[in-house]
């Protein structure tokens, strides 16, 4: 996901999740639930802090935990569990369809050069997905994303400019397609959406996501943080507990998540929770020198698995600290932001 900074600015990110093994995952939501938190939609400018609404997790602490040197990508059996055992190898078939719905929310807090902004909440967006597995091998399931409706809570309290804001990404969301790769860990080895094009013609061009508003990176850093990491091949049972390292791109610079994960079952769906460590490495390549400086964060989520490589339910909160220089109306700023962004999935399709 992009940085997105409290007075509306965002850095450039890459068009897609560059993501060489992995993801963090999520908390079981029961059935559809409700969203309630927000979206990246748009933060609000640091001129309209009266729009804000208080954000109680997103205040305090502004730390950040500086970059560090990657490890190679792993999942590490720390114990089996109890019998009877199985593996987890996320597959699929093709042909297989299914309907997600994804609520992506956002609270913000940050400081800005000496001036702390409040913190604040923006409405959520609600976007569903008809996900078409196209292909699979031993080495992954390609799966074809599409998304057929966004929506907002109706009434959620806004400024104009945001509600604005809100109304262009949910236009540019709607009928963006794309791919993904899934890795037999479920690890999203590759991610790709590209929006419309905006003359309509079908033949015509699409356009990278880069190229729209920074709102579109959310539904990255979804999949990164609301698919499995599962050990492939080694049998495992209820109490089984694992770690993973796995690497994704997010807020323009290359992460490093480390996770422990532990197995149990809910009548009969296996459920997973984990809570995880993301701090960006010196490795990370692409990113605007001098831009983003550090990044850190965690995550706590859970997983209710399905047959294939996508979750039946799903749900993370994932805290991020970041500190950046950016140049805001024409002067460099040193910036420290803390977000807080809620996901929850679940699949339509699933029996209730």
């Amino acid at each position: 996901m992009l940085v997105v900074v409290g007075c509306g600015v965002s850095t450039p990110g890459p068009s897609r999740a560059d993501v060489d093994h992995g993801k963090a995952p999520a908390k079981a939501a029961e059935s559809a639930p409700q969203p309630s938190r927000a979206t990246a939609a748009a933060a609000p400018s640091a001129a309209e802090p009266a729009a804000a609404t208080e954000a109680s997790p997103a205040a305090g602490d502004f730390s950040v935990r500086e970059r560090i040197d990657a490890a190679p990508p792993a999942v590490v059996v720390v114990s089996p569990g109890d019998e009877p055992r199985a593996a987890l190898s996320r597959r699929g078939r093709v042909g297989e369809r299914r309907t997600l719905r994804l609520s992506i929310g956002m609270e913000v807090a940050m400081d800005l050069g000496a001036r702390k902004v409040p913190p604040s909440v923006v409405p959520p967006l609600v976007v569903t997905l008809a996900v078409d597995t196209t292909a699979v091998d031993d080495d992954a399931v390609t799966l074809a994303i599409a998304v057929t409706d966004v929506a907002s809570p109706q009434g959620a309290a806004a400024t104009p400019r945001v509600r604005d804001a809100m109304a262009r990404t949910a236009a540019r969301l709607r009928g963006t397609r794309g791919s993904a790769r899934i890795g037999p860990d479920g690890g999203l080895l590759a991610f790709d959406l590209r929006s419309p094009d905006p003359s309509g013609s079908s033949s015509a061009q699409a356009t990278p996501s880069a190229a729209l508003e920074p709102e579109l990176g959310g539904l990255a850093i979804a999949l990164q943080e609301l698919l499995p990491s599962v050990p492939a091949t080694t049998a495992v049972g209820a109490g089984a507990t694992w770690t993973s390292v796995r690497h994704v791109r997010r807020d323009a610079v290359r992460m490093q998540q480390s996770g422990t994960w532990t197995l149990g079952h809910e009548g009969d769906d296996a459920v997973l929770s984990v809570i995880s460590e993301h701090v960006a490495t010196r490795d990370e390549g692409g990113a605007a020198a001098g831009m983003v400086l550090a990044s850190s964060g965690t995550t706590t989520a859970r997983i209710t698995l399905g047959a294939g490589p996508l979750p039946l339910r799903a749900s993370a909160t994932v805290e991020t600290r970041t500190r950046a220089d950016l140049e805001l109306i024409g002067a460099a700023q040193r910036v420290t932001l803390r977000s807080v962004i809620t996901l929850d999935l679940w699949d339509l399709d699933a029996p209730q």
